[in-house]
């Protein structure tokens, strides 16, 4: 994540992926274990319940352990709208774009990156006044964020293969 008119240092937030029943959520300002397996309605509360924002990782990917959000009666604090590892991006991006939209909910990107190449082909850029986590944490609830980036190279999908 980049927050607008901060200088490039480097602010770690903490975070987890966690695999629900119904595919993968992320846990930003996160530090406690959130127990894998359970509904993704039940994820997101507990996401939330330990003062974190929950956002729906790859929704709609076909490839890999996404949640289709139309499923959900807790809705996430926000949607990745943009992930640089989905592998039918012009299908799946449009579809989570289109979900947050009409459910007027934050969009977030990731690069998803296993390998150094990938870092940041997608990110969330972040308007805040102060640059600390809970200024950032309280920026993606309230939806002051853009989503940017690009998909992997097929170059990139080898690389993280091998490696």
């Amino acid at each position: 994540m980049l927050a607008r008119n901060f200088p490039s240092e480097v602010l770690i937030i903490p975070g987890i992926e966690v695999s629900s029943r119904d595919g993968h959520i992320i846990g930003l300002g996160v530090s406690d274990t959130v127990p894998r397996r359970l509904s993704a309605d039940e994820t997101i509360l507990q996401i939330k319940r330990l003062g974190g924002v929950s956002i729906v990782a790859h929704p709609y990917d076909f490839l890999r352990s996404a949640l289709n959000p139309e499923i959900l009666t807790t809705m996430p604090d926000a949607i990745e709208v943009i992930n640089s590892a989905s592998m039918l991006h012009s299908i799946t991006w449009k579809r989570a774009r289109s979900f947050a939209e009409k459910r007027k909910l934050p969009q977030t990107a990731g690069s998803d990156s296993h390998i150094p190449e990938t870092i940041g082909r997608a990110y969330t850029i972040v308007d805040v006044e102060s640059r600390n986590v809970a200024s950032i944490l309280n920026a993606i609830r309230n939806g002051q964020v853009a989503p940017e980036g690009r998909p992997y190279h097929f170059s990139d999908r080898v690389r993280k293969i091998i490696r």
